[in-house]
């Protein structure tokens, strides 16, 4: 089941990453999504939350480079404030300028607060993540993550 459900989010991640943005601007410290790869600062000022299947939130994150980041997260599987290591849900994907995936091999996700509707639907959700991705040999080390997004 994991490799199905990685298999439709990177794809989605995929199609995101294809999709054209605005122009951002670099790096506002109020933006919905950043975080620090190496010591390069990841920021997307028009990151997106949606519910991408039956009690799963997605969200996707893209830069003015044309790099990618996407969420997928199993609304059950989330305690408030507690660290989760990252896998199967929470998953993290990257796709980088040249699209190559990549894919979280270890690391955690806190959520830290979320808001639903009055049909259940989930509307905001703000949290922090750490995470180590990998792409075959190639690694890249993700800090300081932080998202706040809305739908």
């Amino acid at each position: 089941m994991k490799t199905s459900i990685s298999s439709i989010f990177v794809a989605s991640a995929l199609f995101f990453s294809s999709c054209t943005s605005k122009d951002a601007v670099p790096a506002a410290s109020n933006a919905p999504f950043s975080a620090k790869l190496g010591t390069e600062v990841f920021t997307s000022p028009d990151a997106k939350l949606m519910i991408a299947a039956s009690n799963t939130i997605a969200a996707f994150a893209k830069d003015s480079k044309g790099r990618t980041f996407g969420i997928a997260i199993f609304e059950k599987d989330f305690p408030f404030n507690k660290a989760v290591n990252v896998a199967f849900s929470p998953s993290i994907s990257y796709i980088d300028e040249k699209k190559a995936v990549y894919i979280a091999e270890s690391g955690t996700m806190t959520i830290i607060s979320y808001t639903k509707n009055s049909a259940g639907t989930v509307t905001n959700i703000k949290g922090i993540f750490g995470v180590v991705l990998t792409a075959g040999v190639a690694k890249i080390t993700v800090t300081d993550g932080k998202f706040d997004l809305s739908k």
